[in-house]
């Protein structure tokens, strides 16, 4: 909860892109492992499409 608040904050702002990035990417690939799994790839498309829209705030 924390990491998106203040990560999300931190992203508006411009301040330390990169590692929130990250972060974001990590916490949506455990989303994805942990909580999406079991419904299989085809039903998890949000936390997939969260997980590249990270990715490419680390390409910017």
């Amino acid at each position: 909860m924390w990491l998106e608040l203040i990560g999300g904050v931190l992203l508006m702002i411009g301040v330390a892109t990169r590692i929130v990035g990250i972060l974001f990417a990590l916490d949506m690939l455990g989303a994805i492992a942990l909580v999406h799994g079991s419904a299989g790839f085809s039903r998890q498309m949000a936390a997939l499409n969260s997980y590249c829209c990270s990715a490419l705030v680390l390409l910017r």
